[in-house]
């Protein structure tokens, strides 16, 4: 059996709406003071001791317990991570995913901590907490015997770690280590780790992008596009299969950019692209000055939200950011605004892109409003599990 943890009265009331999070201020005894190590798995219950699920506890975090169930569970081993991820597999299955998906979203797939992606044979997988991290052996076990991939990369980095005191690991746990690649739309594009960023691949905007490049199918043929923050080129590759005549691709990782050349080239696009290897804004506006101007601009900065306390300075980033993409966009031409901050309402996004064309005098129509694609499922009760919003807009 688990230790068990009280909760205070009134949090049952909040739980009881599936929500994965137990605050630390919800706890009955403060949780430095329970004793426990970060990760440890616990049984919570309320004031009268009526169950409220299984989950890992963190003592030193805003969040202490994140629910793995809503019910007491004996042994959170294999057996029950295999029937979890077999879920998860199953509902993917009825999306018709293919490949190439994600296939665990964290809290919104009861899995709270863990990201897990697949291409094709080679899968690969991201820890973001104390309690994960700590269940790493079983859950290569679990992934193991439930899918059988030839390889299980566990890529546990990024500055989200640093919240729970956990370092950066990065390891082959099953199979040899290999370049892994992903295919959309029957483009492949080649990934690896000196140029992956997460998981290796932004598949949160598939869906985002088959819709664009649909309703863009016309509007398109022959411009030039530009792609800002371009990764290894998911947006950049797509536009061009769309019928972009070319594309100018900007990214501040010069292997994110020889990743994008390499799909370039194994596409036979390689004469169709030039790659900027600069911070962005500062590219944005050189092309500015140079007099540039492109009929479709796609920008999806990293996220200037991190933190609530990061909001107004967020905001007027956001901001900056739009209107200078805006300044590149040809008369009658179209956007990809986007942001990945969860802290930045789709109200405010609308709202940064609306200024922006105020400022530079200039009337834009929203054409289609953007979110997270159908493999990074939206959690009703956990409105944190939303954090990808976009808009598609023409300006005059």
């Amino acid at each position: 059996m688990y230790p068990s943890l009280l909760l205070k009265k009134g949090v049952a009331r909040r739980l009881a709406g599936g929500h994965a999070w137990i605050f630390a201020n919800e706890l009955a005894q403060a949780p430095g003071h329970i004793g426990l190590l970060p990760g440890t798995l616990v049984h919570v219950c309320d004031p009268t001791g009526a169950d409220l699920g299984t989950g890992y506890f963190h003592p030193n975090t805003l969040i202490a317990v994140r629910r793995l169930s809503t019910h007491q569970v004996p042994e959170i081993g294999v057996e029950f991570l295999s029937e979890r991820l077999r879920a998860c597999w199953h509902l993917r299955e009825r999306l018709q995913r293919g490949r190439y998906m994600r296939v665990v979203f964290g809290e919104a797939d009861g899995l709270p901590g863990l990201i897990l992606d697949r291409y094709d044979e080679v899968w690969v997988g991201q820890l973001g907490s104390a309690g994960m991290q700590a269940l790493e052996p079983v859950l290569t076990e679990a992934i193991r015997v439930t899918f059988a991939p030839k390889a299980l990369l566990w890529k546990s980095d990024g500055s989200g770690r640093a919240l729970e005191a956990l370092t950066d690991r990065v390891h082959w746990a099953l199979g040899e280590p290999v370049a892994w690649q992903v295919e959309e739309q029957s483009l492949r594009f080649q990934v690896s780790l000196d140029a992956a960023q997460k998981t290796g691949w932004f598949y949160d905007q598939r869906d985002n992008r088959d819709r664009v490049f649909d309703l863009l199918a016309q509007a398109l043929n022959g411009g030039q596009a530009l792609d800002v923050c371009s990764y290894i080129g998911g947006w950049s590759l797509r536009a061009l299969q769309a019928g972009a005549a070319s594309v100018t691709a900007i990214d501040s990782a010069a292997s994110a950019l020889a990743a994008l050349m390499q799909s370039a080239r194994s596409n036979g696009f390689e004469a169709r692209v030039e790659c900027l290897h600069a911070p962005a804004f500062d590219a944005m506006k050189q092309l500015a000055e140079q007099g540039r101007r492109f009929r479709l601009v796609m920008i999806d900065p990293p996220a200037f939200i991190k933190r609530k306390k990061d909001h107004a300075a967020g905001i007027a980033a956001y901001e900056r950011w739009f209107t200078m993409a805006l300044k590149l966009v040809e008369p009658g031409g179209f956007m990809v605004a986007c942001s990945c901050s969860h802290h930045f309402k789709r109200e405010e996004l609308v709202a940064a892109v609306a200024q922006a064309a105020a400022r530079l005098k200039r009337n834009a129509r929203i054409l289609a409003q953007l979110s997270q694609a159908a493999d990074h499922p939206i959690h009703p009760a956990m409105p944190e599990t939303e954090y990808l919003k976009g808009v598609l807009i023409t300006v005059d």
